[in-house]
Formats: structure tokens, C-alpha cells, sequence
């Protein structure tokens, strides 16, 4: 008898602890452009009040700008030179934006992103 709840216990630690193991990796997040480019847009949206054309380009300009910060990411080489392909990917998105926006919204955008990099910059220099 005291085999049987030994088996018993091991079956069931067995069974848990692979239940566990399988709920951590279910947790590791995926690449998804489009769910990242959606946040970007709701988030743009609320800032400068974005009508239904300006969302749709707006989400696909960002979709694209998410699969090359990506890519940049995944080929790897120096800091600097992700840095600056990053750089020009994000300068090309401002510059597609500066068409798709009105001048007040991208104004308003410029701003709030200004005021991100300073704040970036002051919790960095706290460090």
C-alpha cells in the first residue's frame, strides 16, 4: 500500500510540475506587430484624437516599422549600429507621420515624444 501512494505521489508531482513548466511557457511573449502597432495607435489616438483614415495608415505605417525594429533587432551587429538603423526607422515613421497628421497633431505628437526622451533621460541619470 505505502508503494502505491509512493507511485501515486510521484505521479501527481510528476503531472504538476510539467503543468507548471508548460504555463511558464505560455507566458513567454511573441512578436506581434500588429498588437504592438494597435497599442501605438490607441495610444496616438488619445493624444492628438485621430479620425478613422488617420488610424488606418497611422496602423499599418507602425506594423511596418515593428517588423523592421525586429529585424534590426534579430540580426544583430554593434549597439551603435542597431542604434542608428533604429534611428532612421523611427525618423522615417515621424516623417510618414508628418503627412498623415495635421500640423497641430504632429506637433502635439513631437511634443509628447520630447517629453518621453527628457524623462527617459532623467531616470537614466538618476541611475
Amino acid at each position: 500500500m505505502k508503494k502505491h501512494i509512493t507511485i501515486l505521489s510521484f505521479i501527481v508531482c510528476f503531472i504538476a510540475s510539467a503543468q507548471f513548466v508548460n504555463a511558464q511557457e505560455t507566458k513567454k511573449v511573441r512578436f506581434n506587430p500588429e498588437a504592438i502597432a494597435k497599442e501605438k495607435t490607441h495610444n496616438l489616438h488619445l493624444q492628438v484624437d485621430l479620425n478613422g483614415e488617420q488610424q488606418r495608415e497611422i496602423f499599418y505605417l507602425l506594423v511596418d516599422a515593428e517588423n523592421n525594429m525586429h529585424a534590426v533587432d534579430n540580426n544583430g551587429g554593434s549597439v551603435s549600429a542597431m542604434q542608428a538603423r533604429k534611428r532612421e526607422i523611427q525618423n522615417h515613421v515621424n516623417d510618414k507621420l508628418r503627412g498623415i497628421l495635421t500640423p497641430t497633431q504632429f506637433r502635439a505628437y513631437m511634443q509628447s515624444v520630447e517629453n518621453q526622451e527628457n524623462a527617459n533621460k532623467a531616470s537614466v541619470d538618476k541611475k
